[in-house]
């Protein structure tokens, strides 16, 4: 994993988050974690609800599509024959 130092930071900043950390009964260093992974969390969600909105715009168009994985299986083995 990465080490991340930021420095000159308000003193009143890291107080307020040691606080919540207190508060939520964690440490300062999982708090400021949290803290950093949440944007990427929100935007992990929206991207797989726009997946899933996807989907299900190409199921309503196309129906259900079928499995490639019998075709690829084939292919292998044919190759592998050769």
């Amino acid at each position: 994993m990465a080490d991340v130092k930021v420095r000159n930071l308000p003193d009143w900043l890291v107080e307020w988050h040691k606080r919540e950390a207190a508060k939520q009964g964690m440490s300062l260093e999982q708090r400021l974690r949290n803290v950093l992974e949440a944007p990427y969390r929100s935007e992990r969600r929206k991207l797989i609800q726009l997946i899933d909105e996807l989907a299900a715009e190409t199921r309503r168009k196309c129906g259900t599509l079928t499995s490639s994985v019998p075709l690829i299986r084939a292919v292998r083995k044919e190759m592998e024959d050769h």
